[in-house]
Parts: C-alpha cells; structure tokens; sequence
C-alpha cells in the first residue's frame, strides 16, 4: 500500500522524529536489507510508482536526500556504499530493480541478504516488512513468483 508508505514518510520527514515516532521508525530500520528496500519505497514514490533501474540511480537518490531524512533512517551520507553491504554476510544486498508499485497490491520482496545465517536469509518487502526465510522461499521471492502475497510483519525491536 504505497500510499501508507507516503503517509508515514510524511509524518517521520515532517520533523515528528522523536520518542516514539523515532522509536517506531527505527524497529522498521533495522537492518541495511530493510534500510535499502524502505529507501527503494521512497524512491518508487517519489518516480510514479516505479523503482530505480539500477544501484546508481538508488544511490543517486539518497545521495540527494536531506540530512534530516537520512538521520531518520540511520543513514550515514558519507556511507551510502555501505549500506548496499549486508551486515551478517558482508556482501551486496541483492535488489529487484525497476518495481512496479500498485496502489492495491499486497507487499512485494525488494531486498535480499546474499548468504544468510544458519539457512536463513534476510528479505525486506515493500511496505516496510521484513522476514527470515529459508532457501526455497528466498529463490521463489527473488524470481518474483509470491509477488503481493500477504505476509506477517516482521519489524523487529526498536533500538535501544
């Protein structure tokens, strides 16, 4: 549902970025998979619903994003590049580029962890959902088959 997505940017970008609000934020923002994929959100809605064509233009994109915006997603501008790394695999996250967002549609996978953890690997949806999931389900999300599924979220907890 994108335009939740609109909503709540709004609300975060409107400088409502403490306490609680922040708090909430965070627990969606956990990992640099769910960062990337929220970042990608952004971007679809801000280019008529349609994700970047490729890496340069995500980095393009938040490059160019406000230092306020960036704050709120614990994004550091002078390291953007490695917010493309995975944290527990070290490697490139793995992106589904050029979405098509659809007002109605359900949650769509947009990032993935490469390697994972003990046969679980990272997936942050649109939406700002987020999952571990084991390898069958992994290759399905990635070649798109369970595209608008409905999923249980998954945030996470806030940071501390």
């Amino acid at each position: 549902m994108p335009w939740m997505l609109v909503a709540f940017c709004c609300f975060i970008f409107a400088g409502c970025g403490g306490g609680k609000e922040q708090a909430m934020f965070d627990s969606v923002n956990g990992t640099n998979v769910q960062k990337v994929a929220n970042l990608y959100s952004v971007y679809q809605n801000q280019h008529n619903f349609v994700g970047p064509a490729d890496v340069a233009a995500l980095k393009t994109f938040i490059a160019a994003m406000p230092e306020i915006h960036l704050k709120n997603f614990r994004v550091d501008p002078g390291k953007i590049d490695e917010l493309f790394i995975g944290e527990r695999d070290k490697k490139e996250i793995k992106i589904r580029f050029g979405l098509k967002a659809k007002p109605r549609g359900g949650p769509v996978p947009i990032a993935f962890e490469q390697d994972g953890v003990d046969g679980k690997f990272q997936v942050a949806f649109s939406s700002y959902q987020f999952r571990e999931v084991e390898k069958q389900e992994y290759d399905e999300l990635w070649a798109g088959k369970r595209d608008e599924e409905v999923v249980e979220s998954n945030r996470g907890e806030p940071r501390r």
